[in-house]
């Protein structure tokens, strides 16, 4: 484990120096851009009863944005079915940063998102180290940890991109 970690630094390193981030991130952006703009939310007009000056700007979400915190989670859940979540962030973070820059969405959303994905590993037994360790003493299969951890990721997806989003826009 530890091995694996040390030598994610290294690549996370080189993915960033060989312009792969840069590619890997603007690839993803494009997929992302059908689904709307990629830019801060909106700001919506104050209510009539209100003064300006005393009005909470209000903001409708871009769907764009929201849509590559999704795409971001998911390609972090994805990875971290084969590796450990610290070595996802490592390898991840110089792609998540171009992501921020190349689209306009808020670092610290992006960033929360990808490391609440990588802690949120319950589909494989080696994707998080407590779920090698109970695996075999508790006698379970792979199958179990994809049968009840994929569901659990997913419903934790659902409530972790719009806060990231709400919390850091």
């Amino acid at each position: 484990v530890l091995l694996s970690i040390a030598l994610s630094f290294a690549l996370g390193k080189a993915i960033e120096v060989s312009g792969l981030a840069a590619s890997a991130a603007s690839s993803l952006v494009a997929i992302v851009a059908p689904f709307g703009a990629l830019a801060p939310p909106l700001p919506l007009p104050s209510p009539p009863h209100r003064s300006a000056s005393a009005a909470r700007p209000r903001t409708v979400a871009s769907a764009g944005s929201l849509a590559l915190l999704f795409a971001i989670y998911a390609v972090a859940i994805a990875i971290g079915a084969v590796i450990s979540n610290n070595a996802v962030v490592v390898l991840m973070f110089p792609i998540v940063v171009r992501m921020s820059e190349a689209s306009g969405v808020p670092w610290r959303a992006a960033l929360y998102t990808l490391t609440m994905a990588a802690s949120a590993s319950f589909s494989t037994p080696v994707s998080y180290q407590t779920n090698l360790m109970v695996s075999r003493d508790a006698d379970y299969a792979f199958a179990d940890f994809v049968r009840f951890g994929l569901p659990l990721q997913l419903v934790c997806m659902l409530a972790t991109v719009p806060t990231c989003y709400l919390l850091y826009k």
